[in-house]
C-alpha cells in the first residue's frame, strides 16, 4: 500500500507525448522524472471535445515504461475553460470528476500543468498544490488581437471584447492560483506579470530534449550566399510576431545590406502559412517556404544562423532552445531574452532590438565564423546546464523534496 508521500496526481489538458507538441513534450519529461525519483504518478488527462485514442494512451504508457504510472482520461464537451465578456465558462462536471479522482487517490502532492488544469483544482484541498504555467493567456491573446488588427484593420472593432477577455483572464489567474503553494513559470517575464496580480511565481527552465542528436559539425557547410532559417509552428504568437517582423521590417534592411537576391531565408513549419505571407513570398525570391522539415539537423548545417525575430515581450521560445541544443547560431530579437535570461548578446546568441541591428547581426554571422563557433559552444553549454531534461526535470523533483 502506497503512502500519500509516495503519490502524486498530475492534471493536464491534453495528453503528454515524448516528441509531439511543445507543452506535451515537457509534461512528459516532468512525469518521467517524477517516476524515476520514486513517485507513483496518477495522470488525469482531460480531452477537449473528443476522447483520446486508446492507442495514444497505450503509447504514452509504453514510453513511460513504468508500473508506477496510471492514466485516467476525462472528456469535456468542448473547452475546459473559456471566459466571455460576462462569465467564466468551465466544465463543472469535469471539475467534480477530477476532484473525486484526486480525493480517492489521496496524494501528498497535486501538480496542475497550466491554467485550465489549475482552475479546475482551485477548490481542491491537498497537502501541497503546485502549478506550472506556460504563456500567460491575458498576455498572449492580447498580442494576438494586436496582430489581427495589423493584418486586417477592421478587426479593431473587436477592441472592447479583447479588453474584456484580457481582464477576465487576469481574474482567472488571480482566482485560481491563490491556493497553490508553488507557482512555476516557463518564462522569466511572467514572474513580474504574476506579481502584479499578487501571485509570487518563480521561473524555471523547462525540460526540452534534443531529439535525434547528430554531430552537426561533421555536416556543417556554410554556404557562399548569406543563408538563414526561420522555423516554427507558424500559427502561434511567436511565429506571427516573427513573420510580421521579417516581411515588414527586416526584409528592406536586408535588401539595403546585400541587394536583391543577395541572401536566402528559408521558412519551415508543419502548418500552413497565413495567406498574406504566401503573397509576400511570391514577390520575394530571397525567401522560400519548405513546409515540414524532416531533418532539422541537415537544414541547420546548411545555414549561417537561425533567425528568431519575435518582438513580443512575452514567452520562452522552444525553437531557440532546439537550435542551440543542435549547435546552430541563434539571432533573436532582444525581447526574447525577457523570457529566456540565458540569451546573452555576443555570448550565447546575437540579439537586436530593431531591423537594422538584426541585419548587422546576420552579417556578423556570415563574416565572423570563428566568433560564430564560440557562441555556438557557449549556447550548447548553456542548454546542457539549464534546459536538458536531465537537469531541468530534476529541478521539479528537488522542489518536491522541500515539501511540507
Amino acid at each position: 500500500m502506497l503512502s500519500s508521500r509516495e503519490k502524486i496526481v498530475v492534471v493536464t489538458v491534453g495528453l503528454p507525448h515524448p516528441s509531439k507538441g511543445a507543452s506535451s513534450v515537457l509534461f512528459f519529461e516532468y512525469i518521467k522524472a517524477l517516476i524515476t525519483a520514486g513517485y507513483f504518478v496518477k495522470l488525469i488527462a482531460i480531452a477537449e471535445g473528443e476522447q483520446f485514442r486508446s492507442s495514444d494512451i497505450a503509447d504514452l504508457k509504453s514510453a513511460i515504461g513504468s508500473m508506477n504510472f496510471e492514466v485516467m482520461a476525462k472528456v469535456c464537451g468542448s473547452r475546459v475553460l473559456l471566459p466571455n465578456q460576462l462569465h467564466i465558462h468551465f466544465d463543472k462536471r469535469i471539475e467534480t470528476e477530477v476532484s473525486d479522482e484526486v480525493n480517492k487517490f489521496s496524494p501528498e502532492i497535486v501538480i496542475a500543468f497550466d491554467i485550465a488544469a489549475a482552475f479546475l483544482l482551485r477548490g481542491l484541498r491537498a497537502p501541497r498544490k503546485i502549478v506550472w504555467l506556460g504563456d500567460l493567456r491575458f498576455e498572449s491573446e492580447w498580442h494576438h488581437f494586436r496582430y489581427s488588427v495589423k493584418e486586417r484593420w477592421r478587426n479593431a472593432k473587436h477592441l472592447a471584447y479583447a479588453l474584456s477577455q484580457k481582464l477576465q483572464w487576469r481574474r482567472i489567474y488571480k482566482t485560481a492560483l491563490t491556493e497553490f503553494s508553488d507557482v512555476i513559470v516557463a518564462s522569466k517575464s511572467s514572474e513580474k506579470a504574476m506579481l502584479e496580480l499578487g501571485v509570487e511565481a518563480a521561473f524555471a527552465p523547462y525540460p526540452w530534449p534534443n531529439v535525434g542528436v547528430v554531430d552537426i559539425d561533421t555536416k556543417r557547410r556554410f554556404p557562399d550566399k548569406p543563408s538563414f532559417l526561420f522555423f516554427g509552428q507558424l500559427q502561434g504568437l511567436g511565429s506571427r510576431s516573427s513573420l510580421h517582423f521579417v516581411f515588414q521590417k527586416l526584409y528592406p534592411s536586408l535588401i539595403e545590406q546585400w541587394g536583391a537576391e543577395g541572401f536566402n531565408i528559408t521558412i519551415g513549419g508543419a502548418r500552413t502559412l497565413p495567406s498574406w505571407v504566401e503573397a509576400e513570398i511570391r514577390r520575394k525570391p530571397e525567401i522560400s517556404f519548405v513546409g515540414f522539415i524532416a531533418d532539422l539537423t541537415e537544414q541547420l548545417s546548411a545555414v549561417h544562423a537561425v533567425i528568431v525575430p519575435v518582438d513580443v515581450p512575452v514567452g520562452n521560445r522552444s525553437r531557440i532552445i532546439t537550435a542551440q541544443a543542435k549547435r546552430a547560431l541563434v539571432i533573436g530579437h532582444r525581447n526574447t531574452a525577457l523570457g529566456n535570461p540565458y540569451l546573452i548578446d555576443g555570448k550565447t546568441c546575437y540579439l537586436a532590438s530593431d531591423a537594422r541591428g538584426f541585419a548587422e547581426a546576420m552579417k556578423s554571422a556570415v563574416e565572423s565564423p570563428v566568433r560564430t563557433l564560440k557562441i555556438i559552444d557557449e549556447a550548447e553549454k548553456c542548454y546542457k546546464q539549464s534546459y536538458d531534461p536531465e537537469i531541468a526535470a530534476k529541478a521539479l523533483v528537488s522542489l518536491l523534496s522541500n515539501s511540507v
